[in-house]
């Protein structure tokens, strides 16, 4: 067989396997993830379940750290089947006690996702709208409502760390398109009983985005 034939064969496999891959990638990217939220009130325990929970099934570990007033939150994303393995496992281990809180969201926003994990979306602002919240599935959960209910950037979510337990989500965009996620969002924290405030500001100072930003 010709060395020139062999050479022309792998770099079509080559090719092929690329051009899966990619596609795969698209299409998890091009769907709603669901996110999975655990809150410990040991550290210790935290830290040890993050492990124990991505050794269960494939899922991602967007966030692993201690917030106020001292206790530790994780989250994950993936599949929701995925999610559920690993969120029983998590509880049937000898640390399921340790478990305080535990919240499971389907199909989330990936503006959500990419905030969370810190890479959110900018774009020029001519509105900035905040809502303030209890607890971090408050807060994802509004977010994921105002980013579906309206073509709005999400900022910044802010989860719970150094503000005493309360969390931000932030959005920006065309006056009436923050109206309507703040609105959504609000809804969505209130039937949690985790909604504190939340402003909508027209036309803010240029000074004032910079210190909304991740």
């Amino acid at each position: 067989m010709p060395i020139r034939f062999v050479i022309c064969h792998l770099c079509f496999v080559i090719c092929a396997l690329a051009f899966v891959i990619f596609v795969w990638d698209l299409g998890f990217l091009c769907m709603d993830p669901a996110l999975l939220i655990l809150e410990f009130n040991s550290v210790a325990a935290g830290i040890a379940m993050s492990d124990l929970l991505v050794k269960q099934a494939a899922v991602k570990l967007l966030d692993s750290r201690t917030v106020c007033p001292g206790k530790y939150i994780v989250t994950l994303t993936g599949g929701v089947d995925a999610l559920k393995s690993s969120l029983s496992a998590a509880l049937d281990s000898e640390l399921g006690g340790t478990i305080t809180e535990h919240h499971l969201l389907p199909n989330v926003h990936p503006r959500v996702v990419a905030a969370i994990n810190g890479v959110p979306e900018y774009r020029e602002i001519e509105s900035i709208g905040v809502i303030e919240t209890y607890g971090v599935p408050a807060c994802i959960r509004s977010g994921d409502a105002g980013a579906k209910a309206a073509g709005v950037a999400v900022v910044e979510i802010r989860l719970a760390n150094a503000q005493g337990g309360k969390c931000i989500v932030v959005f920006s965009g065309a006056q009436h398109e923050v109206e309507a996620a703040v609105a959504a969002g609000r809804a969505a924290a209130e039937e949690m009983q985790g909604l504190i405030n939340s402003i909508v500001i027209e036309h803010p100072h240029e000074c004032v985005p910079k210190f909304l930003e991740a």
